[in-house]
C-alpha cells in the first residue's frame, strides 16, 4: 500500500497533481491527492482489502476542511495547497506531550465498545498561552498490527499574537489533534504504540468502561 501510494503521488511540478483519492479521510480537504495521470485502480483495491472482516490498510486524519488553493507538489509528492489565514505565519514543530484513547462518553466514564472506531487525541508538550499559540497544521496516521495499532502524529504551532498586546498567562493554548481511524475496535486487549520522537504504549480492553483516566497517558521523554 505504501509503495503504491508513493508511486501515484510522485510528482515534479504542481500542475501534475489534482486527482483526489476520495474516502481516504473524514475531512473533505484531507483526502489524499495523486497525480492527474496516475492509475489509482490498484490503490483503491488495496485500500478496500479485508481479512476476516477487518480492513488491512487505511488512513486517519483530522476531520476538518481547511481552505486550499488547488494542489501542490511538496517534497516530490502531491498534496493539497492549504491556505493559511496569514501567509506570514511561521510554525514550529511540536513534541507530543500526551496520547489518549477516546471512548463513548457515559455518566460512569468512557466506554470502549466493539465496532466503534479507534479514536486518539494528541496534545503538545509544554505550556502555551490560549491567546497566542495555536496549531497551524496537523496530521496523524494509524496502522493495525494484529491486535495492536501503531500511531503517528505531527503538529506545527504558530504564534498569532498582536505585538502590542501581551499573551494571557495560562496553559490553554497549543490545541489538540483528534485522530479518528477507520479501523473498528474488536473484543480483546489492544495496545497503541506511538511512533515518534518520544516513546509511549497505551493498553486498553474492549469492551470496558474507564473512569480513572487510564485511557490517557503522558509521553515518556
Amino acid at each position: 500500500m505504501d509503495a503504491e501510494l508513493a508511486s501515484i503521488q510522485r510528482c515534479m511540478t504542481d500542475a501534475e497533481c489534482g486527482q483526489v483519492l476520495e474516502q481516504t479521510s473524514c475531512g473533505c480537504t484531507r483526502d489524499l491527492v495523486a497525480r492527474l495521470d496516475a492509475d489509482a485502480t490498484a490503490f483503491h483495491e488495496l485500500n478496500a482489502m479485508e481479512v476476516d472482516g477487518r480492513r488491512c490498510n487505511g488512513f486517519a486524519s483530522t476531520c476538518d476542511c481547511p481552505s486550499a488553493d488547488g494542489f501542490v507538489c511538496a517534497r516530490g509528492r502531491c498534496a493539497w495547497n492549504y491556505v493559511s489565514f496569514n501567509p506570514q505565519l511561521k510554525c514550529t514543530p511540536a513534541t507530543m506531550g500526551s496520547m489518549c484513547v477516546v471512548g463513548t462518553p457515559l455518566d460512569s466514564g468512557d466506554a470502549l465498545l466493539v465496532g466503534a472506531p479507534l479514536t486518539l487525541v494528541f496534545r503538545p508538550a509544554g505550556c502555551f498561552s490560549s491567546s497566542c499559540t495555536q496549531p497551524l497544521t496537523s496530521s496523524c496516521a494509524v496502522k493495525p498490527a494484529g491486535d495492536d495499532f501503531y500511531a503517528a502524529a505531527e503538529m506545527c504551532l504558530t504564534q498569532n499574537s498582536d505585538p502590542q498586546v501581551g499573551c494571557t498567562d495560562d496553559c490553554g493554548g497549543g490545541g489538540e489533534l483528534t485522530c479518528e481511524s477507520e479501523y473498528k475496535l474488536t473484543e480483546g486487549t489492544h495496545t497503541v504504540h506511538y511512533e515518534g520522537d518520544v516513546a509511549l504504549e497505551l493498553t486498553f480492553t474492549v469492551p470496558s468502561v474507564v473512569s480513572d483516566g487510564s485511557l490517557c497517558a503522558p509521553m515518556n521523554f
